[in-house]
């Protein structure tokens, strides 16, 4: 009886046709039996494994693998089924012993009724290096992901926290700011000599040119961060030019330059869009055509429409002045941040470089196009081309017509007398200019230093409004205004922001918080007199001022005692030697200070440094616009040591306030 073997042999070769296949078939080919036992092979697989025919043929497939290997292979052999084929990975060992990766297609046949497995084994090596470089990939792939998401929320979190650098920054700047303008403001309605006059004045001019600054420097924050968004409200043109006017000419006059505007009697003035931002860039532009004209010079405003719908209308805007002019070289480089022509323009005519880049951001932004035609020493036209709707029906109201007096004459005025509004501010400075303000337009206040004190008084007293401060300790403005409007009663009450956030987000955060209105600070008298027109309807009225508080006389001249630890005559200059008006400040100090140690000890026990720091900081504030110097230096060891989490400095400062 022959062997299986020769069997196999002997069919193989009894044919040509698949003897010269199975020989000459570049996949490596094995015969085996359903144990395992290899009965034949092709010169392929002799190649593969780098054994001769011969010693082949003497082995199992368990002898050409791994112990484990071995055993895998044996029972993926057993699971083939009787019709169809099976699909394996497998690692033979080559006789050096080196391992090679193989994919064997495996399928049951008989010969001569005996059952046998037909194997074809194809290297998988070049594959496997393939996919091991595809695994790599993906996985610095998916690194190169997790260092970008990394890298996405680091520098999320710088933004924020620039952000919220410059929101604190604004607020903190403001707020003092805000006392500079105000006082000045009122400063100049007194009985002033000339020279005094002309010191404040100038002082009143470099207040407002520094808030300028500030302007723009947290503008260009807010477009760099993709925060600033416009509006498409309903204005009309004219109003806008008029402010134009009103600011420019002041500017010109002062200089000895003509100013000229001229808008063509085709141009639609009932618009849609973003007014603010459309007066901010003829505004910036326009004090530049002033600030580099000479004097006896000349500065053009023009606008005509460039193309025109039922619907819309393309305007375009010049400015031209017979200014320094520009090179070539200085025109590729002006809208580019922080730069102007050249070392020398900044020296002489100073500013930040921001100016002209926000305009060209906010003309992009709105659509429209900014160009510049210059040439040394013949001057400078500006061009900027902007899209409008034109407002369809009955057109918009002018600013005129919704406030008939603009110059808020006593009749105007009289419309506030008898309010009675509810002051929520916790700076004292800003208290006593919030209380100027109002007396002015015959206004009675109360006033509350926080939030909690703010709902206290609602429920004792009818009021006409609410003026509210956003930043405040206790209790913020925003939580206030919310528990405000929780109650159906104060549903309606109208209720103004006045604070010194003026950040992307925050008019809407108060609107979101339920107020009414929005003020930021510095705030502009006659700005806020007509919000206050708009919101305040005086449940009474009354028959006029008291002359005894009408009366606009500076005591300056009124002798002072002199206070431990307080110097009065500091005190003094923050109000104008106004010796009523400082000893209502000094009592007002000490009530609103009287339970500082308490809070302080209560907040450190808390551990809410940040709070604490905060107390401290409008101790500081208020002590020093005082001229309570002893505590004014105490508090700011306190601030720092706040900041610090320095808890032996903060005790050492608290023990020498009190001692």
């Amino acid at each position: 009886m022959l062997s299986p073997n020769a069997v196999l042999y002997q069919q193989l070769n009894n044919d040509d046709f698949y003897k010269d296949i199975f020989y000459a078939c570049d996949e490596a080919i094995f015969i085996v039996s359903p144990k395992g036992t290899i009965l034949e092979v092709n010169q392929s697989a002799c190649d593969l494994l780098d054994y001769h025919h011969a010693e082949l043929l003497s082995k199992s497939l368990t002898d050409l693998s791994s112990a484990e290997a071995a055993v895998e292979t044996v029972q993926k052999v057993q699971q083939i089924p009787d019709t169809g084929h099976l699909v394996f990975r497998h690692t033979f060992q080559r006789k050096g012993g080196r391992s090679y990766p193989v994919e064997i297609t495996a399928k049951r046949f008989q010969i001569r009724s005996q059952p046998h497995v037909l194997l074809i084994a194809r290297d998988i090596s070049s594959e496997l290096k393939t996919e091991e470089t595809r695994k790599q990939a993906e996985l610095i792939m998916l690194e190169s992901l997790v260092q970008l998401e990394s890298t996405k929320r680091a520098l999320e979190s710088a933004s924020r926290a620039k952000s919220n650098f410059l929101a604190n920054m604004s607020h903190e700047i403001r707020t003092p700011m805000n006392a500079i303008i105000g006082m000045t403001q009122l400063a100049l309605k007194t009985e002033l000599n000339s020279k005094q006059r002309n010191f404040i004045r100038k002082a009143h001019l470099s207040a407002n040119n520094l808030l300028g600054i500030l302007n723009d420097i947290l503008d260009f924050s807010k477009i760099e961060a993709g925060k600033l968004d416009l509006e498409s409200v309903d204005f009309r043109l004219e109003d806008t030019i008029d402010y134009l006017h009103s600011l420019l000419s002041i500017k010109a006059e002062e200089k000895g330059i003509d100013l000229q505007i001229h808008t063509d009697y085709d141009v639609p003035t009932a618009l849609k869009g973003d007014s603010l931002r459309l007066s901010q860039i003829l505004t910036n532009i326009g004090i530049n055509a002033i600030k580099f004209t000479d004097p006896g010079g000349k500065v053009q405003v023009s606008i005509r429409v460039q193309e025109r719908s039922d619907n819309s209308a393309l305007l375009h805007f010049m400015i031209k002045d017979t200014g320094i002019g520009l090179t070539d070289e200085q025109i590729a480089k002006l809208f580019q941040p922080f730069s102007q022509a050249d070392i020398s323009t900044t020296r002489k005519y100073g500013g930040t470089g921001l100016g002209l880049t926000i305009c060209e951001r906010l003309t992009t932004m709105m659509d429209g196009k900014i160009w510049v035609d210059s040439k040394p020493d013949l001057g400078s036209l500006f061009h900027i081309s902007l899209p409008y709707k034109i407002q369809q029906g009955k057109p918009s109201p002018r600013l005129t017509e919704q406030i008939p007096d603009s110059h808020l004459t006593e009749e105007v005025i009289a419309k506030l007398q008898g309010a009675r509004v509810l002051l929520v501010e916790d700076n004292l400075i800003n208290v006593e200019l919030a209380l100027e303000l109002l007396n002015d337009c015959d206004i009675t206040t109360d006033v509350a230093y926080h939030g909690e004190d703010a709902l206290k008084l609602l429920e004792e007293n009818h009021y006409d409004g609410v003026l509210m401060d956003c930043q405040m300790p206790v209790m913020d403005g925003y939580v206030t205004t919310q528990k405000i409007r929780q109650q159906q009663r104060f549903k309606t009450l109208p209720i103004i922001a006045m604070t010194a956030n003026a950040m992307a987000g925050d008019r809407e955060k108060a609107l979101d918080a339920g107020m009414n209105e929005y003020i930021a600070k510095p705030f502009n008298y006659d700005e806020v007199v007509k919000i206050l027109l708009r919101w305040i309807k005086p449940a009474s009225t009354i028959q006029g001022k008291d002359p005894e508080n009408n009366s606009n006389s500076n005591d300056t001249e009124k002798l002072f005692p002199e206070l431990p630890g307080v110097n009065t005559k500091l005190g003094l200059k923050c109000v104008y030697g106004k010796v009523e008006l400082y000893k209502k400040c000094l009592i007002m100090f000490r009530e609103h200070n009287r339970d500082f140690a308490t809070q302080m000890k209560q907040l450190l026990h808390q551990g809410d440094h940040k709070a604490a720091r905060r107390l401290a900081h409008s101790l500081k504030g208020s002590s020093g616009s005082l001229g309570i110097t002893g505590v004014q230096e105490r508090a700011a060891v306190m601030e720092q040591a706040c900041n610090n989490q320095n808890e032996e400095m903060l005790i050492t400062a608290i023990i020498m306030l009190f001692v």
